[in-house]
């Protein structure tokens, strides 16, 4: 995309290497790139190497077989550099077939059964790119991004909001549980992120800020509640200093 927002994102966060777009990471980056690299798994799953050419893509170095199956991994023996960097139309012959009498000696039978299974080249079918794998057309859509996103983050969120449903207690409470586990306690900083307020201090013990691990852990008045609580689970406890 030639759009300015994607070409700053590019320029800021992102390098080229070898063909492959490569993170790097910052050390404060902006509330969008945190969104992209959170994504990034679920796009690595989602999305396929579509071999046209076979003129861009690393055969030894790109995914382009499977999104975890980088064949350098499988070796048998060591390459050198400039065939490692070589591209999968260089490990085809002249009649369009893939060349067994090189790939025999460096990958394994079950390796080179996948290669087999996959396309075969059509050098005048254009470059090589990323599609939608998710997809039969290839095309991003949508709706299955989002029915992928949601699954990729409910997989934990969903076994915790069960445990805080299952629990027996009062509703206000799970509630607050819930709250709680999605980081949404009404806390001065969150309220100021919310324009709601321009004082993020602790009412309580005048902490900086007021922040949701401040307010149920650290500020001093939450303290005496927990001492209070450790107090009482102490006392509860069964003596085992036993006579004899």
């Amino acid at each position: 995309m030639k759009k300015l927002w994607v070409q700053v994102l590019k320029g800021k966060y992102l390098n080229h290497k070898d063909g492959m777009i490569v993170s790097m990471k910052k050390s404060n980056p902006s509330s969008l790139w945190k969104a992209v690299l959170r994504a990034m798994p679920m796009m690595k799953q989602a999305t396929a190497w579509s071999i046209s050419d076979g003129a861009s893509t690393g055969f030894w170095t790109h995914p382009w077989i499977d999104h975890d199956i980088i064949l350098a991994d499988f070796l048998k023996q060591d390459i050198n550099d400039q065939e490692m960097n070589s591209a999968v139309a260089d490990w085809v012959t002249k009649e369009g077939e893939w060349d067994w009498s090189r790939l025999n000696s460096l990958l394994h039978d079950k390796i080179m059964s996948l290669i087999a299974g996959s396309d075969t080249l059509i050098p005048s079918s254009g470059e090589d790119k990323r599609i939608w794998g998710i997809e039969q057309d290839g095309k991003l859509c949508l709706k299955s991004a989002y029915n992928l996103d949601s699954d990729f983050l409910g997989r934990d969120e969903d076994s915790i909001w069960k445990g805080i449903w299952k629990w027996k207690g009062p509703s206000k409470i799970k509630h607050f549980l819930w709250l709680e586990t999605h980081n949404r306690l009404m806390t001065n900083k969150e309220r100021s992120k919310r324009g709601l307020t321009t004082n993020i201090s602790c009412p309580h013990c005048n902490n900086p800020e007021e922040t949701m691990e401040h307010t149920l852990r650290s500020c001093k008045k939450i303290k005496g509640v927990w001492n209070r609580f450790k107090a009482s689970i102490t006392d509860q406890e069964p003596n085992h200093d036993f006579k004899t």
